[in-house]
């Protein structure tokens, strides 16, 4: 009975710890977020995607239907969310990822945002103050528009901080996932944001005149929120999909830019683009494709005794009376070591590309990312023994999703232990948002007047 109770705990989704892990950071995150707060979005998004994912039975009895993120924000909290969102909005149309060099040119360092995503009542506001040591503000929030104690619109678009695609995007679904009507949404010109941003070469930069040149990522992020809301006006697809023809590299995947190393953060957002634009039928070379993603699940390397905690020690020592651990995690090139993050980026690639995960072993990646939990403070780090952050939290619970969600046309998926339980909403893998939130989003949209975008 021992060596089961350990093996089952072991292989336990710790969901009450998860949701209290996302909670705080997103109310509070710590000090080595300073330097991601220019993405403070993103940030907001992971956080508030994986509480989407998530039951709340865990926390809350007040009705076991409900997500996390439905019983874990008060109602007043949902509206700051949403109105910060809105707040950067840019008068030009995209969302910036943060509020707070808004007001750097001006030199106004009063009209600056606490660096916390969810918006905060009065009290944790001064309280959260004093702890980072910024000066307490006895003003309200006023409502967004004149008046905003925050950075209003007409700062949105300043040298320090302009709109870009992946923060755009990543607004879009903290929307979505709030319940927005999307009424305020500025979406002629969201539109003409996203057209200025397509390149000669049919890449997408990050924002008009960006000195970096475009790559995937903000290839995928046009895709996305073109398919999101249902309007392809904006992209001229088939030279952003020769763009990306270029990336491709002979053994497979796709590379950042022509003739780099392929990566799979990347491959997914080359074939997640050649999804949502429905051109999947001309896909180039997918067996190609297929292999070099099957290839990338690989054990993890042998862990040194200094990386090992005591507690972590102990539950080693139960285990091997019982069952030997048997893991396998995804590498994001080849000769990498396993990374957390890497199971989404492959598996959601696998899934676009094939329905079914016939040709890898998911109860193996499970395995993997479960052992990448803290045990304590909650959340899922990149590897074992390392702490938690929300990017790697949120994209192995999503990859966890996936892997036991079946497809519209598959066989459910079965764990190959049943000692596994994860009970995660499923996802849609093209938009990566829980599927629905995703026809929430498709209805919200849907019922706003028709757009006539000039010329």
């Amino acid at each position: 009975m021992a060596q089961n109770g350990a093996t089952e705990k072991e292989q336990e989704l710790l969901v009450r710890q998860t949701v209290m892990y996302l909670y705080r950071s997103a109310k509070f995150l710590p000090s080595p977020y300073v330097a991601e707060d220019s993405s403070r979005m993103s940030l907001a998004y992971f956080c508030l995607s994986a509480l989407a994912l998530l039951p709340s039975e865990a926390v809350s009895s007040i009705d076991p239907s409900l997500a996390g993120v439905d019983v874990m924000l008060k109602p007043e909290q949902r509206k700051g969310y949403v109105d910060w969102v809105y707040r950067l909005q840019a008068p030009g149309g995209g969302f910036m990822g943060s509020d707070s060099l808004a007001g750097t040119e001006r030199g106004d360092e009063e009209e600056r945002s606490l660096p916390t995503p969810i918006p905060l009542d009065d009290k944790e506001a001064a309280d959260f103050a004093r702890l980072m040591a910024f000066p307490d503000s006895d003003d309200e929030d006023p409502p967004h528009g004149e008046g905003s104690a925050l950075p209003s619109a007409s700062t949105a678009e300043s040298t320090y901080c302009p709109p870009n695609l992946i923060q755009s995007y990543t607004a879009l679904l903290i929307l979505g996932i709030l319940n927005d009507d999307f009424t305020r949404l500025n979406r002629a010109g969201l539109l003409r944001f996203v057209a200025r941003c397509q390149m000669d070469d049919g890449s997408f930069a990050q924002f008009p005149g960006c000195p970096e040149p475009g790559d995937p990522r903000s290839t995928y992020s046009a895709f996305a929120m073109s398919s999101i809301l249902d309007d392809w006006t904006a992209v001229d697809v088939d030279r952003a999909l020769h763009f990306l023809e270029t990336c491709q590299r002979p053994e497979g995947g796709f590379a950042t830019r022509p003739f780099a190393e392929p990566q799979g953060g990347f491959t997914y957002c080359s074939i997640a683009c050649y999804h949502l634009s429905s051109r999947l039928a001309s896909f180039p070379n997918s067996a190609r494709h297929l292999r070099w993603l099957v290839d990338r699940q690989v054990r993890p390397p042998p862990r040194s005794a200094d990386d090992v905690s005591d507690e972590e020690s102990d539950d080693e020592e139960q285990s091997e009376q019982g069952e030997p651990k048997d893991m396998a995690g995804f590498q994001g090139r080849s000769g990498k070591d396993t990374d957390a993050c890497y199971s989404f980026w492959m598996t959601a690639a696998l899934r676009l590309l094939r329905p079914d995960l016939s040709l890898l072993q998911p109860e193996l990646d499970q395995r993997w990312l479960l052992e990448c939990q803290h045990k304590m403070y909650g959340g899922i780090a990149r590897e074992p023994g390392a702490l938690p952050d929300v990017y790697h939290t949120y994209l192995s619970l999503a990859a966890l999703s996936l892997s036991v969600t079946p497809s519209p046309s598959s066989a459910p998926i079965a764990s190959a232990s049943p000692s596994i339980s994860l009970p995660l909403r499923p996802l849609d893998p093209a938009w990566n948002v829980s599927l629905d939130i995703a026809e929430r989003m498709r209805t919200a949209l849907a019922a706003l007047p028709k757009l006539e975008l000039d010329g």
